[in-house]
């Protein structure tokens, strides 16, 4: 039978439409919403026939949107970017929603108004797949409100949300309403409103701009939590206690703090008994203040914290302890995902207490490392130590990204890559912060037979003219033989011609490459490619290097 739009597989119309609309399946784990999954985009694909309406309703249906008028008076507005309750419901499709979006003022829950609207426009619609809700609050008018019965009608919004939502895991919260003094009751409320919905979920992401009170709610008292996300802002001590008194159920923390040490004050022992986290499977932790300096008293947290830590994310100024509590317990067996920002003195320091030891760490297959060295000098053998790091440390190691601390490091780098016995199983490779010449990525590339995508910073042409047939002298065998994607970056401000150069001979060495991309999309790089296609040095290459896309990753 031919194949139509009309008869294909589901699975392909699915793929189909899935790129087109670049839609992305949010990180529940993370409350991070989708990208993509525009409804513009896919309602065209529902009225081509009636299979492709069957097979991309799912897509369609994934996140359902709330909205609300400045003035209060109706939900539901024509929405850019997700479908509405009512077009879902018109589809039919309330058991395809995983994810709630809800864009409210707060004062239209605190008034009531907002749950009077759901209560009489949708009685019945449940959507019982959700699995977050996020909330974004806008502030709204406050005039005119009784505040005697604000408490009441955030408990009816809580309940009416349990009702459209029955099994929500997660809730994101957050809000730009910054409350003046005299407007500190509205304030509260908030904290209130937050306090409610964890206490109906196992998991919170919260962030906001203005103070919300959250020392006069029953936050702190909430129990069950598997998932917590905290943005250091306001109410700092009631979710250090909400997330110390879940320690036992915790699975997923992310903490955005203003200093190391907040990070430090998890581990206070409790009673004078070590602080543990025994489900914790994902932990990261940002400073936003990298130029934060060491405080004199540093923590050393007995016992093991993170006994079944498989992910983690730490990105501070400093450690903020002075032995290995973060990594102690069976790491070796659990860890797979890590990525550290660290400076050279905690480096060598987690060098001398075994931390970063050859094969520490047995399972792990992704590992990002960024040394700060902050003006420190470092020697010869200290930079040789620092360079085997992802070598030594991660036999079965298949993505790297390292940030080379400066440009004396380079060659130490790339002398310990090439030698190292994992190089020949990385599949991913990202290098920032030093530009590489054609020679230094070729000379990589011989012992990484698996890599199958690359970033660096291009260092020009370094073979300068002809340098294409000198480059075919020296390798005449092909490389990478799985290299498909290749990224350039942006912080070496190379000239876009050298560039051009660069990507098509490092295209001729490898044949199974499919895309050369600059960071951001540069026409100028991408025409500079295609006109140096047809010069004579690259001619016999040419219908070769034309199949090359230079615009985007596939």
């Amino acid at each position: 039978m031919e194949q139509t739009l009309q008869n294909l597989p589901k699975h392909l119309i699915q793929r189909i439409t899935s790129h087109a609309t670049q839609w992305a399946k949010p990180q529940l784990d993370e409350a991070l919403p989708s990208i993509g999954n525009p409804v513009w985009k896919m309602e065209k694909y529902l009225t081509i026939c009636q299979s492709w309406r069957q097979s991309c309703l799912p897509l369609y249906s994934q996140e359902v949107s709330v909205t609300m008028d400045r003035q209060m008076q109706a939900i539901d507005q024509t929405h850019y970017w997700l479908p509405t309750i009512r077009s879902i419901m018109d589809c039919q499709a309330e058991r395809f929603p995983r994810y709630a979006h809800m864009q409210v003022p707060f004062t239209a829950i605190v008034s009531g108004k907002l749950t009077q609207l759901l209560e009489c426009e949708y009685p019945r619609a449940v959507f019982p797949r959700a699995e977050v809700i996020w909330l974004k609050l806008s502030k709204g008018p406050v005039d005119e409100l009784q505040a005697s019965r604000w408490g009441h009608n955030i408990r009816e919004f809580v309940r009416v949300l349990r009702r459209l939502f029955p099994n929500v895991q997660l809730c994101s919260v957050s809000s730009m309403a910054v409350f003046s003094d005299e407007e500190h009751e509205v304030a509260r409320h908030v904290g209130q409103l937050v306090a409610e919905l964890v206490r109906v979920s196992t998991g919170v992401k919260y962030f906001a701009a203005g103070n919300h009170y959250l020392e006069r709610t029953k936050l702190a008292r909430c129990l069950g939590m598997t998932s917590i996300t905290y943005a250091e802002c306001a109410g700092a001590p009631v979710f250090m206690t909400l997330i110390r008194n879940n320690r036992r159920t915790l699975q997923h923390l992310n903490l955005v703090a203003n200093t190391p040490e907040l990070f430090a004050k998890l581990l206070v022992p409790i009673q004078s008994e070590p602080v543990e986290f025994p489900e914790m499977q994902r932990l990261s932790v940002v400073c936003t203040d990298p130029d934060y300096h060491r405080a004199s008293a540093i923590s050393t947290p007995a016992g093991v914290p993170f006994p079944k830590l498989e992910h983690l994310t730490m990105h501070q100024s400093y450690y903020p302890f002075a032995n290995d509590a973060l990594f102690r317990g069976n790491h070796s067996r659990s860890l797979t995902f890590m990525s550290i920002e660290l400076q050279l003195d905690d480096t060598m320091l987690l060098r001398e207490q075994g931390v970063l030891a050859a094969g520490k760490f047995a399972r792990l297959a992704h590992m990002e490392l960024s040394i700060n060295l902050r003006n420190q000098y470092v020697d010869k053998q200290q930079a040789a130590s620092i360079a085997r790091i992802p070598w030594e440390i991660a036999p079965r190691i298949r993505h790297v990204q390292v940030e080379v601390p400066g440009f004396a490091f380079k060659d130490i780098f790339l002398e310990s890559l090439s030698r190292a016995a994992v190089a020949a199983q990385i599949e991913f490779l990202q290098i920032d912060h030093v530009a590489l010449t054609i020679e230094d990525v070729v000379r990589v590339l011989q012992r990484m037979p698996r890599l199958n995508q690359l970033r660096i910073d291009p260092e020009g042409n370094g073979l300068g003219a002809g340098g294409l047939a000198e480059l075919k002298r020296r390798y005449p065998e092909p490389l990478a033989p799985r290299l498909r994607h290749v990224l350039f970056g942006m912080g070496t401000y190379v000239d876009m011609e050298d560039a051009a150069h660069f990507a098509l001979q490092l295209a001729v060495v490898c044949p199974q490459l499919a895309c050369v991309r600059w960071t951001s999309y540069s026409s100028l790089f991408v025409d500079n490619c295609n006109a140096l296609v047809g010069q004579p040095e690259y001619r016999e290459h040419a219908g070769r290097l034309r199949s090359v896309d230079w615009e985007k990753i596939k």
